[in-house]
């Protein structure tokens, strides 16, 4: 499969005089750096510019690995439209049971990003009475995932993964990426409210002399 991948890194700038403005691969957005409202006003902003562009669209964060190779595999069995794809939340339940994917690294086809677009997202709100910054108020991937599955009822399409939560987990997890040819998706993420600063990049060796020192390219 012959595509064309770019990528970029969202990032606030407050004091922007336009809405967003990119440079090279950094795409700015005028806004705070912030849970609330600023992780979720980044991409649907990147999203509003850039869906055009692409037949697909994988938002990422800082602390998630993907294996390339394998992803675009797995898109080549994707449909190009209406297309939702991510971590489900929660855990090992039916796709059709998913509150909503993880905000990790969520796949959307060209036509479901138009409709994360902020214009969209105004419309809906009023179409639902709700107030015009509720979506500001709540987190993204949840806000996301009411909106894509409870209103639009979108199809959810599951990825397979793995996690590391736990830091004693940190050699063993990655080693499964091998075993399953499957995964393409790896986050670090601790549940006990350490740190993850210093395990990432020991993880990101593990993952490099694991899958792109041995056969699996």
């Amino acid at each position: 499969m012959k595509c064309k991948l770019d990528y970029y890194f969202l990032k606030a700038r407050p004091n922007l005089e336009e809405d967003y403005i990119v440079e090279g691969d950094n795409f700015y957005v005028k806004t705070e750096e912030s849970i609330r409202p600023g992780i979720l006003l980044k991409p649907l902003t990147a999203f509003e510019v850039l869906r055009q562009q692409y037949d697909f669209t994988l938002r990422m964060n800082i602390s998630s690995i993907i294996l390339l190779h394998r992803y675009i595999k797995w898109l080549e069995h994707q449909p190009t439209t209406n297309l939702f794809a991510g971590t489900p939340h929660p855990f090992g339940i039916p796709p059709q049971m998913v509150k909503w994917a993880f905000g990790a690294a969520y796949t959307v086809s060209k036509d479901v990003a138009q409709l994360l677009c902020i214009p969209n997202i105004l419309d809906f709100q009023a179409d639902n009475g709700l107030e015009r910054g509720t979506w500001q108020t709540i987190n993204d991937d949840v806000y996301i995932g009411y909106v894509l599955l409870y209103h639009y009822k979108l199809k959810f399409t599951p990825y397979f993964n793995t996690q590391i939560f736990r830091r004693e987990h940190c050699w063993m997890v990655p080693h499964l990426l091998v075993k399953n040819q499957q995964m393409f998706f790896l986050r670090v993420k601790l549940l006990d409210g350490s740190s993850r600063l210093e395990l990432e990049p020991q993880v990101h060796e593990t993952v490099n002399q694991i899958i792109f020192h041995s056969s699996d390219m």
